[in-house]
């Protein structure tokens, strides 16, 4: 074989593991999710104390991720970036609160949990009245607290007389509260339930919130292959396994049908 041959047989050689690699990678790329939880404290998704993504979203996604049976990123991210990040196809799937208006930007998977979302209030002063609340213009003019990055209701949103308090976690607007130093805190009653210290406390219900696992249209990843294998993946999940996980941070939950 002329030196001119061999040349050509180490081109060939050279092209078709090229070739083959770049197969490959392309049919882990179509196959790999990328997943996001809620960045919101404790107990839905938080960094513990040991540095591990944790809380009840996070675990759920974790569930979810190895149903699928295909290779998976899952990222903690703050609920703004996730949404946009969904919106621009960036990140395939997430759980979070949906409404009229997200069933039209974000394909419906899976009903995760579904929960009354309240205002508490802060314990009365010495002396005080029975709070009076009879719609939503009650807290016109006072300070709401609510975890930093979450969106619970248009009507508290859109209401620029009520004064908003981000928090880090539950747990840090709850102390806040109980001390008096707002006028009430919003968020899933079991969660409030399980964190606050003021007994026999009164509270607004606000609405009943669901969280369902939402996933992009725009990303290029969901296609309707992928897409039917996520709902699969996510529908193999019992309801029992999803209320194990949530009863390990809110040991009273109780599911609602």
């Amino acid at each position: 074989m002329t030196k001119s041959n061999l040349k050509t047989v180490a081109y060939f050689i050279f092209f078709i593991s090229f070739v083959s690699n770049l197969t490959a990678e392309t049919f882990i790329t179509e196959n790999e999710l990328e997943l996001a939880v809620i960045n919101v404290g404790e107990p839905l998704g938080y960094i513990d104390g040991q540095g591990n993504n944790a809380g009840i979203y996070y675990k759920i996604t974790e569930q979810f991720a190895k149903a699928t049976g295909m290779k998976v990123i899952i990222k903690l991210l703050p609920f703004q970036r996730m949404i946009g990040e969904l919106i621009r196809g960036k990140i395939d799937c997430a759980i979070f609160f949906t409404s009229t208006e997200r069933q039209k930007t974000f394909t419906q998977v899976g009903l995760v949990i579904k929960k009354p979302v309240i205002i508490a209030l802060r314990p009365l002063n010495l002396g005080e009245s029975k709070f009076n609340m009879d719609n939503l213009a009650y807290f016109e003019g006072k300070t709401l607290g609510l975890v930093r990055g979450a969106q619970y209701s248009d009507a508290i949103e859109k209401n620029t007389k009520i004064i908003k308090w981000p928090v880090n976690s539950y747990k840090n607007g709850l102390r806040m509260l109980a001390k008096g130093r707002i006028d009430g805190f919003v968020g899933g009653k079991e969660t409030i339930d399980e964190h606050y210290t003021v007994n026999n406390y009164d509270y607004y219900v606000l609405q009943m919130n669901t969280s369902w696992l939402q996933c992009s249209k725009q990303s290029p990843r969901m296609t309707p292959e992928i897409l039917t294998k996520v709902t699969n993946a996510y529908t193999s999940i019992s309801k029992n396994q999803i209320t194990k996980i949530i009863r390990k941070y809110i040991p009273t939950y109780q599911p609602i049908e």
